[in-house]
């Protein structure tokens, strides 16, 4: 479950940073297709390294967010 909340955090801030979600469905298919013909049981220490990258990226994604200005009201 941490593993999913921390990918799904990584691909939040990617989303926000490039502005697109069409990438991130495939990246998000690629990484569901390995994992499903992976062969074998992940090693815990591989686990928790991948929980720490996505947490890292997804923080440093959110930083350098390019932020728009706000649309002006139209009277």
């Amino acid at each position: 479950m941490l593993e999913a909340g921390a990918f799904g955090f990584f691909l939040c801030g990617a989303r926000l940073y490039i502005g697109s979600v069409r990438p991130l469905v495939l990246l998000h298919a690629l990484a569901d297709y390995l994992e499903i013909y992976s062969p074998g049981k992940t090693a815990d220490w591989l686990k928790a390294l991948d929980v720490a990258v996505d947490l890292a990226l997804g923080l440093a994604l959110l930083l350098r967010t390019r932020t728009a200005p706000a649309p002006a009201p139209q009277t």
